[in-house]
């Protein structure tokens, strides 16, 4: 039998036979267990948690550690939205689903939520599908959860392991996206254009963002030193109308003190790419880290490695630069 993935429930639940058990059984039975078990996914409601102990402590595990959560929002229910606030102070998926009619209070009226009647075919039907499109996009890009408080705290992507191709260039672009008083890279092989135009669009947006850029020998690809003759036209290093310089453009080139290594951050998070596991020349493992003492030694170690690099901050110089792959 397959494997199907927990998703948790945070349901007013009632008593037996009350008109709240009646409907929250309804809901869950009609619109919201066929719509997960296409998907892979139980439910798992608060009343079915067999196991002794502590039922608070067994909600909050459970919000934690559930790779899904399903709000059903009736009633007004306090449990229900302090439940719901827990699931999005830990940045973990979230699908809020209510009653037709029902009126949602004003923090929560602006999240996309999933209304059904579940007295009516039809409109199951739809929230079915509508709860699986959702399910969908969070399986896309799982490590993007957006909600009232990631968006405020700047917390989309949950600190730890970034283990794909796809998700390194997302995450470079949160970090470039969320700068407002660095930005600072190192490395020599980014190749993806958007991702770098992303940098070229905040540096116009935030006049005042310091910009660091390090290379460790010659840029691999002609992208990125297009991308470098781009910011001369952005910024003149040479300025100081700030009153602090705002574009820092250097080449390390002394591999014997230091290695080539690959460093995205800003003043509150740090991306540092890691050895690829599927192979030589692949760059899709990386640590994302909000540490406070280790971005700002992030900071300084790109601070270092700049000092100790030759300046490349004329249109002269980056011009001379020759990029290994043509």
């Amino acid at each position: 039998m397959k494997h199907l993935k927990e998703c948790f429930v945070i349901s007013p639940i009632g008593e037996e036979k009350s008109p709240t058990r009646a409907l929250a059984d309804k809901i869950l039975l009609s619109v919201i267990q066929p719509a997960l078990r296409t998907l892979g996914y139980e439910p798992l409601r608060a009343d079915d948690i067999g196991t002794p102990g502590d039922i608070s402590d067994q909600v909050i595990q459970h919000l934690r550690d559930a790779p899904l959560a399903i709000a059903v929002l009736h009633e007004s229910n306090a449990n229900v939205y302090y439940e719901m606030a827990v699931r999005h102070a830990l940045a973990k998926p979230l699908v809020p689903l209510a009653p037709k009619g029902a009126k949602l209070p004003f923090d929560v009226r602006g999240i996309r939520t999933v209304f059904v009647d579940a007295t009516q075919p039809a409109s199951i039907k739809d929230a079915k599908r509508a709860i699986a499109a959702q399910i969908k996009v969070f399986e896309k890009d799982a490590k993007i959860v957006l909600n009232p408080v990631t968006r405020v705290t700047e917390t989309g992507f949950r600190p730890g392991l970034v283990a794909s191709a796809d998700d390194l260039i997302r995450v470079n672009t949160e970090i470039v996206s969320q700068a407002k008083e660095v930005f600072f890279a190192t490395g020599s092989r980014s190749r993806d254009e958007s991702y770098l135009r992303r940098i070229e669009k905040r540096l116009r947006l935030q006049p005042k963002l310091v910009h660091y850029r390090v290379l460790f020998g010659q840029p691999f690809r002609d992208v990125l030193k297009q991308h470098l003759l781009r910011l001369l036209e952005i910024r003149d290093p040479a300025a100081r109308s700030r009153g602090f310089k705002t574009l820092h453009i250097g080449m390390f080139d002394q591999p014997e003190k230091q290695a080539e290594v690959f460093i995205a951050g800003n003043e509150k998070r740090v991306l540092v790419v890691l050895p690829s596991r599927k192979g030589l020349g692949e760059y899709n493992t990386a640590l994302l880290i909000d540490d406070t003492t280790y971005v700002n030694d992030m900071l300084n170690f790109v601070k270092h490695l700049y000092d100790g690099s030759q300046p490349i901050e004329t249109r002269k110089a980056l011009e001379a630069l020759r990029p290994v792959i043509a």
